[in-house]
């Protein structure tokens, strides 16, 4: 059997992993070899499922919440699994201390299968893109983390409300890091009650500059809560999907708006939300909330669907 013959390897609870195999006959290959664990920890088959002939199913030995464990999978004598995670896991668990010290400052994780599970901030991929983004209850740097899926997410339930992405493959997507579906994600609620949102980290258009940054300050603030007040709008102009190319994943028209505010800097917020579209040159916006995301290293633009994060009746015109 070579690597290439198990798909994915990737935890749906901290007590079990699943193994996605090539075919069936790899599946019963390695149900016959035995399924081991590369670190030797206990690893115990659940049997064949036979509505799902290419998965067998680990119950395994749950991590401590304070250790991360990069782990692969063993068949017979041979290391044959991608390497993944072990446990469900938050975005910061998956970020800090895992991001390399120098500018774009990528996950040392990326390549490996990941579970994330926390509350998201958009109700599904109304982000556009297939972007879902997750933050904690504390909110702050670190806090926050990017899904890239076309999946159908789950159809009831509340912004800030646990969500779990199970079997993503972590990613440096163009500066910002991303749990990407690669073709097997599972999506569940995580069993919590919806709450309040976290407090947004107060930011300025001198944080995201719309020329780019290396600053280490704003990678930390990417997918996070962030709040900018009395900004001015520079420039906006409304953008609609490409009809003929399909390739940016585009699906839904936005507002890109040039914003500044009292630092003097200029910044770039992407609107997804009814009332964004009534700006205009030289409009004033009290207060904008949403979600850093990197549309290449450095170059941070602040993602917004939600009218509570624009509230336009505090926005004024001159």
């Amino acid at each position: 059997m070579s690597r290439s013959r198990i798909v994915a390897t990737f935890p749906s609870d901290d007590h079990t992993l699943v193994v996605l195999f090539a075919s069936p006959d790899d599946a019963a290959w390695a149900d016959d070899a035995g399924v081991q664990l590369l670190s030797g920890r206990l690893a115990k088959a659940q049997g064949r499922n036979r509505d799902s002939p290419t998965e067998i199913v680990l119950a395994v030995e749950a991590p401590q919440r304070d250790e991360l464990v990069v782990d692969q999978v063993v068949v017979g004598d041979r290391v044959v699994g991608p390497r993944f995670v072990h446990g469900v896991r938050s975005p910061m668990e998956l970020k800090v201390p895992h991001t390399e010290a120098r500018f774009p400052y990528g996950p040392t994780l990326a390549g490996v299968h990941v579970s994330v599970a926390c509350c998201t901030g958009c109700n599904g991929g109304i982000h556009d893109r297939g972007l879902v983004v997750l933050n904690t209850h504390t909110g702050g740097g670190w806090s926050g983390i990017w899904v890239r899926s076309d999946i159908d997410m789950p159809s009831d339930y509340a912004r800030w409300q646990k969500v779990a992405f199970l079997g993503g493959v972590l990613r440096d997507d163009s500066g910002s890091t991303t749990v990407s579906d690669e073709g097997w994600m599972r999506v569940r609620l995580a069993g919590e009650e919806p709450h309040d949102a976290p407090a947004p980290t107060p930011v300025s258009a001198a944080d995201f500059p719309a020329e780019g940054t290396r600053s280490l300050l704003a990678r930390s603030l990417e997918a996070s809560y962030v709040e900018l007040v009395d900004a001015r709008v520079i420039d906006a102009r409304r953008v609609e999907p490409p009809e003929a190319d399909r390739s940016s994943g585009m699906r839904l028209p936005r507002m890109e708006l040039r914003l500044t505010d009292d630092s003097g800097a200029e910044s770039v917020a992407w609107l997804y939300q009814a009332s964004a579209f009534e700006l205009a040159s030289g409009g004033r916006i009290a207060r904008l909330r949403g979600f850093l995301h990197a549309e290449a290293p450095g170059l941070y633009v602040l993602l917004g669907d939600k009218e509570e994060d624009l509230l336009t009746n505090e926005i004024r015109s001159h």
